[in-house]
């Protein structure tokens, strides 16, 4: 009985069906939230939508490990996340009321691209981080693919080869016989 591989996507979703799950989520709550926000709340509407892609964006990052393939996962991630950070901006150079002063606008764009800097840099660390193993998974592979050595094959392992003692003085050397 041979034994077989263990199962490494068990018990994941598979890409497709998380990207869905994602979509359909952001669209609900996106609804649900602009609906709250009749008239003239759609300032704060806009502003609740931006900050929530960027949550949702963040949730995708983590919902990469239960998918099978995390790209369809991450590319909504980043789908999000744009579109967080341009609802955000936008909303607050160009949608703010009159009551919201200059200083205000500019500092809602700080935090703002403080926030998106911040998505950036952690985006550029983590994909370091991923080259990183995906280097070290090569070089496990090929060392994997190298003959098993020995413990006893290495010049350490054994000790020299020691030469038989000679033989007395006087005494025929082995092979040579004492008649003629």
């Amino acid at each position: 009985m041979t034994a077989s591989p263990p199962n490494t996507l068990g018990g994941r979703l598979s890409g497709a069906v998380a990207l869905v799950i994602i979509v359909v989520l952001a669209a609900i709550v996106f609804l649900a939230v602009w609906l709250a926000f009749p008239n003239d709340g759609h300032f704060v509407g806009l502003l609740a939508i931006g900050v929530l892609a960027l949550v949702l964006a963040l949730l995708t990052y983590f919902l990469q490990a239960a998918a099978s393939d995390p790209n369809p996962v991450r590319a909504a991630g980043w789908g999000l996340f744009g579109m967080g950070g341009a609802i955000l901006l936008l909303t607050i150079l160009l949608d703010a009321p009159a009551s919201v002063s200059t200083g205000s606008k500019l500092a809602g764009v700080f935090v703002v691209l403080v926030a998106l800097a911040i998505g950036f840099l952690g985006a550029a660390w983590r994909g370091r981080t991923r080259a990183t193993e995906t280097n070290r998974q090569q070089s496990q592979a090929s060392w994997r693919q190298k003959p098993v050595t020995s413990a006893f094959s290495y010049s350490s392992a054994n000790p020299p080869a020691v030469a038989p003692p000679p033989p007395p003085p006087g005494t025929p050397p082995p092979g040579a016989s004492g008649g003629a």
